[in-house]
């Protein structure tokens, strides 16, 4: 029956709540979301109580919009106004603070409460919830006024994924850069030793102005080798880092181009 498994999860969530502090973030994150859609079963079979608890339990492990805004609605039905009320107001603060559409939402279900509670019947009613009779809720807002899905490590998973595209992209452009002036310092040793072998030295016996050109091509020669290598590894680190970023965001390429008399790097993306 469907009041069992409500009350198996409810004890569940009881034996497991001292163990939970022990998870590392991605297990965090893997059960705040299954116990994000165990709420949501439960909500949908109208176990309020059971389907709260197990919101919380899982905003606990992942804080997050949608459950914030499932926690207020579980408490709307359950006659608790006050905690509906608090909820949702928290709700939209943390939208206002994220800059997403959902403050509305958040809003607009505040509102509706406190005219509930500013009502006769809605007065009636808390003075019946005190009394442990808690009638059903009869003008909540429809579930689909809620996020149809909105798991509680969303808005943690966008924000890493941002963060590893723009390091990604952010520490490859400098290794493209690295590459860039590699190629410079290797166009530059190029030329003076081509400047030093056109009179001012034959056959390695140079003048003193041959031999300044051939001391200049060498620190030149030294300083591209430091700057291709310190790009290059710039270039992989930054490709590494995006890779391992969650999948979904932008798209970052980096092909190699051989310019006349250098060589470097191209950069594409979309963010």
């Amino acid at each position: 029956m469907r009041w069992v498994r409500a009350a198996c999860v409810v004890v569940w969530l009881c034996s497991t709540a001292a163990g939970s502090a022990r998870a590392d973030g991605a297990d965090s994150a893997e059960r705040a979301d299954n116990l994000y859609r165990e709420g949501k079963a439960l909500r949908r079979d109208h176990y309020y109580t059971a389907a709260r608890l197990v919101f919380e339990e899982s905003r606990r492990l992942e804080d997050g919009i949608g459950v914030t805004l499932y926690v207020a609605d579980c408490y709307q039905h359950e006659g608790e106004l006050a905690g509906a009320l608090a909820e949702f107001r928290r709700a939209a603060a943390l939208a206002r603070q994220r800059r997403d559409a959902r403050e509305a939402v958040a809003l607009r279900r505040a509102e509706a409460v406190e005219r509930l509670r500013a009502s006769e019947p809605a007065q009636a009613f808390e003075k019946a919830s005190s009394a442990g009779d808690k009638p059903v809720v009869t003008d909540a807002a429809p579930p689909d006024e809620l996020p149809a899905g909105d798991p509680p490590g969303a808005d943690s998973k966008d924000s890493a994924r941002r963060v590893h595209t723009w390091v990604g992209a952010g520490v490859a452009g400098a290794g493209v850069a690295a590459v860039g002036v590699g190629a410079y310092f290797g166009i530059t040793a190029l030329a003076r030793l081509g400047q030093s072998n056109a009179g001012p030295c034959v056959d390695d016996h140079c003048s003193p102005v041959g031999l300044a050109l051939r001391q200049q091509a060498e620190t030149a020669a030294r300083w591209s080798t430091v700057a291709f290598l310190a790009g290059g590894a710039a270039v992989a680190g930054g490709a590494v880092i995006y890779l391992t970023s969650p999948r979904g965001g932008p798209t970052l390429a980096i092909s190699p181009i051989v310019p006349a008399g250098g060589a470097g790097a191209m950069l594409e993306g979309t963010f």
